[in-house]
């Protein structure tokens, strides 16, 4: 049978204290997404032929920033494996 009251104990590799990103990460991938989405609407809103095509390359382009943006290690932080 199923207990509500069932303990639980962390594991020590639960535990620890993990920084995924610091704050100047944060502040560029925020700005970086916000800015993207912002720049797509308006230019959804343009009468460009090409805009379909603008857009999807803005957004891999945004994507790819963010992605090499969040794999650096944050200060303070060590690299594990």
């Amino acid at each position: 049978s199923f207990s509500a009251r069932t303990s639980f104990t962390p594991s020590p590799v639960i535990a620890t204290v993990c920084i995924a990103f610091d704050k100047t990460q944060w502040i560029w991938m925020i700005v970086l997404v916000l800015g993207s989405i912002t720049f797509d609407v308006w230019l959804g809103g343009t009468k460009l032929a090409a805009r379909v095509w603008i857009i999807a390359i803005e957004a891999v382009v945004a994507l790819l920033l963010v992605w090499l943006i969040g794999r650096r290690v944050p200060k303070g932080a060590s690299k594990q494996a």
